[in-house]
Parts: structure tokens; C-alpha cells; sequence
């Protein structure tokens, strides 16, 4: 089996941020959509997990709702057949988990990453490429605006079992964390900062197996609290 770091959410170049409180909550706010769609595609205004925590100016824009944790079924959609960045994913198999690294931002407008969830795959969909008819996937952003303008690009899209969620409190991924899991494989210079660093490390999907996935997959055991995943009303 295998674990994948996929970084996910709103970043420094939107200017809206994902909050993270002081007792370890925290909201995911999930990026715009790049372009005006329609129906089936879903605006933030129509999302009432984002109702205290987007502006009046982003409330009418369109959500790319991905990874989807208030569905359901719960799922990820990425271009792994066309774009680069998520190419790895064409290895993922059943069992694996897909754990969720976004940029979240304190109080006092100190921001920092971390893992704010995982998907453990169920099932996959692959290179679609047109409507796949009604199904398990129908809820999530691709299909949504696949259907909405007729943009059918070979993505994938991954189903989340039981062992999948948005976690209460966030799990701290900082230059620490990172070393323990990944060593000297990663190189961390003096003019760079360690925020730049994780972002340009995981602005590609890492699959990690072996040594480092246990080391992963450790770190989710030892920092989750009992009951910590799908405790999000939404």
C-alpha cells in the first residue's frame, strides 16, 4: 500500500484563507472555480459549511468542492492522465490513503500547513473522458462541471471509505514533521523559507511507500484523538 500528500485549498495567492483556531479546529476552505459555470456546479453561497468564513465577494463565485468531505460519499478528483503535478496518482490502488495538506492561517494571520484529512480509496474512476451516468461520483466537482459545460478531460476520480473524513483538529506539518518523515531528501535553504519549502515539496503529488509511508501513516495514528474524523457538522 502507499500513501499520497496532496495539497489541497485556498493559498497564498487567493485572498481567502482557511482559519485555524486556537484549540486545533479549524475551517477548509476548498478553491474557486476557474471559470462561471452552471448548474450542477455549487456556489460557496450554496454551501452552508462555508456560510461564517467566506466574504460577500467570493459568496456568488462558483466552489471547486474538491476533495468533497460534506457529500455523502466523500471523494478527490485530479487530473492524473494530463496534468504533471498529479500524475502519481495513476498508481493509486484500493486501500490506499490520500492524505490532505492545505494552508491554514491563525488568528493573528500566521500562516502554516497542515493535514487536514484523508481518504482512504474505495474505489476508483478513471479517464473520463464523458458522462459516466448516475453513480457513487456524482457529487463531486469534476462530474459537476463536467455536466455543467461539457468539460470531460480524463480526469480520475477517487471514493472514500469508511476510513475517510475531514479530521477535528488539524495535524501541525511543519519543517519538523517533515524532516522526521522525509529525511534528508528534502533540502531546506537558508533563503527560502520553510513555508515555501513544503509548498514547493508538495505543490506535486508525493507518493510515498516503504519506510516513509509507515512514518505517515504513524504520524495520523499518534495525532489523531479517538472519534476526531467526521466530527464536522455540517
Amino acid at each position: 500500500m502507499a500513501v499520497f500528500l496532496v495539497n489541497v485549498g485556498v493559498n497564498s495567492s487567493h485572498s481567502v484563507n482557511s482559519p485555524i483556531y486556537k484549540d486545533g479546529t479549524f475551517k477548509f476552505v476548498t478553491i474557486p472555480e476557474e471559470k462561471n459555470g452552471n448548474l450542477p456546479m455549487l456556489k460557496y453561497s450554496g454551501v452552508p459549511y462555508f456560510k461564517e468564513i467566506i466574504p460577500e465577494k467570493w459568496k456568488e463565485k462558483f466552489v471547486h468542492l474538491d476533495p468533497d468531505f460534506i457529500s455523502e460519499v466523500i471523494t478527490y478528483g485530479d487530473n492524473c492522465s494530463r496534468v504533471l503535478r498529479a500524475i502519481n496518482l495513476q498508481k493509486a490502488k484500493k486501500e490506499d490513503l490520500l492524505l490532505f495538506v492545505a494552508r491554514l492561517e491563525k488568528e493573528n494571520k500566521e500562516p502554516g500547513f497542515y493535514i487536514v484529512g484523508q481518504l482512504e480509496i474505495q474505489e476508483i474512476l478513471k479517464n473520463v473522458t464523458k458522462d459516466p451516468g448516475v453513480g457513487w461520483w456524482d457529487n463531486n466537482a469534476h462530474i459537476r462541471r463536467g455536466r455543467a459545460v461539457g468539460e470531460w478531460n480524463e480526469f480520475w476520480v477517487f471514493k472514500g471509505g469508511r476510513n475517510s473524513g475531514l479530521y477535528k483538529r488539524a495535524i501541525k506539518f511543519d519543517k519538523k514533521v517533515a524532516m522526521k518523515i522525509f529525511g534528508k531528501t528534502w533540502t531546506w535553504k537558508k533563503r527560502v523559507t520553510d513555508l515555501q519549502t513544503i509548498g514547493s515539496y508538495t505543490r506535486t503529488i508525493k507518493m510515498t511507500t516503504n519506510d516513509t509511508e509507515l512514518k505517515l501513516r504513524q504520524l495520523i495514528k499518534n495525532s489523531l484523538e479517538i472519534g476526531s474524523i467526521r466530527e464536522m457538522e455540517f
